[in-house]
């Protein structure tokens, strides 16, 4: 684990995700504290599946710029979204920046992005809850951790 890292990578959820509400407020606990440290750059990072915006039928039926339509929109939600939520950063004067990256698997694409960037630590939120069907299909925090190029910290949100 190194001592200093400079160029740290926050893996956010979309806001329609499940655990979002869970682990934004942690991971930007985290991402705050490190923020004090001098030099330090945040990319703040959500990912989102033209799959998901049009469902993940066998054969996709609609026109080409329709597509593209629904996956412009949807980036651009995200971003406003990913946006808004990095806005103590900016207002803080704390260097950052805002990325939305296509890719039907979001864990390969932090890995990708981490690779591309010469990430030095990735944060991204787990979840305790495990059960049969996590045996089977491990969670994105868990195959970031093993395949990341990097030193990855897992966020786990506490519970009340």
């Amino acid at each position: 684990m190194k001592t200093s890292y400079k160029n740290v990578l926050v893996a956010v959820p979309p806001p329609a995700h499940e655990w979002y509400a869970l682990s934004t407020d942690a991971l930007r606990k985290i991402a705050s504290t490190l923020s004090l440290v001098p030099d330090v750059h945040l990319t703040f990072m959500s990912v989102y599946s033209a799959m998901e915006t049009v469902g993940d039928g066998e054969v996709n039926l609609l026109p080409p710029e329709v597509l593209r339509e629904l996956n412009e929109t949807r980036e651009r939600q995200l971003k406003e979204g990913v946006a808004s939520y990095v806005k103590w950063f900016t207002d803080n004067g704390v260097s950052c920046e805002v990325m939305i990256e296509e890719g039907d698997d979001p864990a390969d694409t932090v890995v990708t992005v981490a690779k591309r960037l010469n990430t030095d630590l990735i944060l991204v939120g787990y979840h305790h809850n495990e059960g049969l069907f996590d045996l089977f299909l491990p969670d994105v925090a868990r195959r970031v951790a093993k395949h990341a190029p990097c030193d990855v910290l897992l966020i786990s949100p506490s519970h009340k």
